[in-house]
């Protein structure tokens, strides 16, 4: 009776796995397939994008924003090192892999789209399984980093939040590489690596990362003061 019951229970979370999968997936597809914003709202002098009205910004930098998706914070970080990669070195559409070996790895998904400039451009979602009823959606697109801690019941809303803006996302590459040096693209590299080492983060370590990003808090504005292309 035991083993007919671990049986049953054991079909049933493969199932539910299989299900959630699908969900994500067809949360991907039917963003990807939503028509462009047709305009940016947001503006820094080296990258500008659109965020959507039911999305709140609750500190934003020269190169990092952090969101509000539905009562839970989300970075969003400008990827110096992969854009300097690609403009230094020989164009390569590989997202680099992030370590995630302490992690139980739930999904993981590599596509592309086509951007307002109809220039074609990978991205990669891995969602990790930080403890019961929690996960970390990390999206990448080699021109930002959107990563955000939140509850099961919230994964898909704000996979489709963090797809909208990271589609609307257009950089000026030439500023970029122009403005930083080697050294300071392997301390924002490092950053992020110590967040993942922390087993698990914490929804509140995407604040704590953000002040670790931005150590000069001059620099940040409320949502109201930040530059807008409307």
């Amino acid at each position: 009776m035991k083993k007919v019951l671990i049986t049953v229970l054991l079909a049933m979370v493969i199932l539910l796995t299989g299900c959630q999968v699908q969900s994500i997936e067809s949360v991907i597809q039917s963003t990807l397939s939503s028509p462009l914003p047709s305009t940016t709202n947001h503006s820094k002098p080296m990258f500008r994008y659109y965020v959507p009205s039911t999305v709140g910004v609750k500190s934003s930098s020269q190169n990092s924003t952090l969101l509000n998706i539905n009562g839970y914070d989300v970075l969003m970080n400008l990827s110096i090192s992969q854009i300097i990669s690609s403009e230094y070195y020989e164009a390569d559409d590989a997202i680099p892999a992030l370590n995630l070996e302490n992690f139980e790895v739930m999904f993981q998904y590599t596509g592309a789209y086509y951007d307002a400039q109809s220039v074609s451009r990978n991205f990669h979602v891995d969602i990790i399984r930080l403890r019961d009823n929690t996960v970390s959606i990390i999206l990448n697109n080699q021109l930002v980093d959107i990563i955000a801690v939140v509850s099961d019941t919230s994964l898909n809303l704000t996979l489709e939040h963090m797809i909208t803006i990271m589609r609307s996302v257009d950089v000026d590459n030439d500023l970029v590489v122009a403005t930083y040096s080697t050294k300071e693209i392997i301390d924002r590299d490092a950053i992020f690596s110590e967040f993942f080492e922390q087993v698990p983060p914490e929804n509140g370590s995407l604040q704590d990362m953000y002040d670790r990003l931005n150590p000069d808090r001059n620099q940040d504005t409320d949502d109201s003061n930040d530059q807008r292309a409307d």
